[in-house]
């Protein structure tokens, strides 16, 4: 039963403005495009107190491509070691369509929804999880953590800790 409320309540997570399916890439390649992500909502050096994670992520493009419209950023979540398709139903990836192109230096929100925190500790029995946002690339781009496709690995992801005491951290 535990497991099956805290799927439900995952569901919820990266539903929103996320699309599992994987449609076909376009035939662009972009051998050596920097993209960035990061939680939209938590700063460094900051602590929150919350049951709820929100999950609103920002993709910044770095270069050196401008992204197009159609282009497919490929895109997923780690919780607690376990890497997750946003709508937490597979290992992922999601693929996110742009709807406009995305120059140099821009960037996409993305607000997929939120984690229940006690029920994610429960699921995972620990006293704190981490959970982290990962952009691979774009189109083409492998679909593994060593970002190979990108040439600055460092902006890939971000994570944030949460424990039992309902503080989150930006990692």
């Amino acid at each position: 039963m535990r497991q099956f409320t805290f799927f439900l309540l995952l569901i919820s997570f990266f539903l929103a403005g996320c699309k599992k399916e994987d449609p076909t890439p376009p035939a662009r390649s972009y051998p050596n495009q920097d993209l960035g992500i990061r939680f939209a909502l938590y700063e460094e050096e900051q602590l929150y107190e919350d049951d709820t994670l929100r999950n609103k992520l920002a993709i910044k493009n770095l270069g050196p491509e401008v992204l197009q419209k159609g282009d497919v950023i490929k895109t997923a979540c780690v919780i607690g070691g376990v890497v997750w398709a946003f709508d937490l139903m597979s290992a992922g990836p999601t693929s996110i369509v742009l709807d406009r192109d995305l120059k140099v230096g821009e960037e996409i929100e993305i607000n997929p929804g939120y984690l229940y925190g006690p029920d994610i500790l429960d699921y995972f029995e620990t006293e704190d999880v981490e959970v982290c946002i990962l952009v691979y690339g774009a189109n083409d781009a492998a679909t593994d953590l060593t970002f190979g496709s990108d040439p600055k690995k460092n902006n890939n992801r971000q994570c944030v800790t949460y424990s039992r005491s309902g503080v989150i951290k930006l990692n």
